[in-house]
């Protein structure tokens, strides 16, 4: 596991907590990207089953020239609809990378914990544990940061404005009293 894969798994998980809308869509905009690929395949396999099994002229079998205008106009219709999945995906990344600090802070913490086990092998905690513990702090210290001034804020921007050290400090309070 790298510290980039974890980050990018984390952001996932923090925007999911944060704004669960975001990541619902962008969830639904790939699911609907493989969905147009697989039917891509599918019009190409029929399209090449009926050439591979048209005899004589091609231009005589109205199926297979109905078959081929069906293809054409289906696969450009799914073009248009790709073309609009990507400037949606591109806003839909713009607005998850308002949370890339608090996943990257988070990504850093689990692998702080990771090595605690080096200080002394009481600290050794499976990878759920750890998991949880990095989204978990990102969010609890982050929402309870100046709550009174900030408490409308998103986590990334209470990440911007929340010292680090104040943040291990609180890791470290979390660890000491048993997760």
């Amino acid at each position: 596991m790298t510290r980039d894969g974890l980050e990018d798994q984390l952001l996932a998980d923090v925007v999911a907590k944060e704004r669960p809308d975001l990541e619902k869509l962008k969830a639904d905009l790939t699911r609907q990207q493989n969905e147009f690929k697989i039917t891509l395949k599918q019009l190409e396999d029929n399209l090449l089953a009926r050439l591979s099994a048209a005899e004589g002229n091609f231009l005589g079998d109205y199926a297979l020239v109905e078959n081929l205008e069906t293809t054409k106009r289906t696969a450009i219709e799914i073009e248009e609809k790709v073309k609009e999945a990507k400037v949606t995906e591109v806003k839909i990344n713009d607005a998850r990378e308002l949370y890339r600090p608090a996943s990257s802070r988070a990504s850093l913490l689990y692998f702080i914990l990771n090595d605690l086990n080096v200080i002394h092998p009481l600290y050794v905690f499976s990878l759920k544990v750890r998991h949880h513990l990095s989204v978990s702090v990102v969010l609890q210290v982050f929402h309870k940061a100046n709550h009174v001034t900030m408490s409308r804020m998103p986590v990334a921007l209470h990440l911007l404005y929340r010292p680090t050290g104040v943040v291990v400090t609180d890791v470290y309070e979390l660890i000491g009293a048993g997760c």
